[in-house]
């Protein structure tokens, strides 16, 4: 049973106009004096909720804490059940929370990828993909150069002028302009 389910079951709610002056007091207290101003803030963000209307929550939260995320406002509320040890003071909500710099939603594959991407070399990565895009284009270099060659040598062979004909070298030129486009 959660600190605010005792108090429901044993207290009067006060009222949400009552409630937003005195979170918002304690919101400025956390940021100032630490996380157990956040936590009481969260308590009475507990007691707020069960009074605003169902699907209302974060229009709510966002009129009347502008200036906090829904995920920090969530972070306040989830406070609320977290045993502080004696002498054992929280750095953070995070840390209170358990959770690591990527949030509370961190995927459980997260920490093997990270520790994979992290053993990466990216300058070899890099140097490898200039090398392919260096051999592509000399191998588009030497297709051109190879195609010309062979149009010269098939041209001086099929120009009408040396003994071929216009349908001859309309035929290489087509087949010219074909390999030029494929390479």
């Amino acid at each position: 049973m959660t600190l605010a389910a005792v108090r429901k079951s044993t207290e009067v709610a006060r009222p949400l106009k009552a409630l937003v002056p005195l979170i918002a007091e304690e919101l400025n207290a956390g940021d100032s004096a630490g996380i157990e101003h956040y936590r009481k803030a969260g308590e009475m963000l507990l007691e707020a909720k069960e009074q605003v209307k169902h699907g209302e929550w974060t229009g709510w939260v966002k009129r009347n804490f502008p200036h906090r995320s829904m995920n920090t406002v969530n972070d306040y509320m989830r406070l609320v059940n977290v045993p502080q040890k004696k002498g054992m003071p929280f750095i953070s909500i995070r840390q209170a929370l358990g959770q690591s710099r990527a949030g509370a939603g961190a995927a459980a594959w997260s920490r093997p990828v990270q520790e994979i991407t992290s053993r990466v070399n990216v300058e070899a990565l890099a140097r490898e993909q200039q090398n392919r895009e260096r051999e592509a284009a000399l191998l588009h270099k030497l297709g051109h150069q190879l195609i010309d060659i062979g149009y010269k040598v098939l041209s001086s062979k099929l120009h009408p002028d040396k003994g071929g004909s216009s349908e001859a070298m309309s035929r290489l030129n087509k087949v010219r302009s074909i390999l030029r486009e494929a390479i």
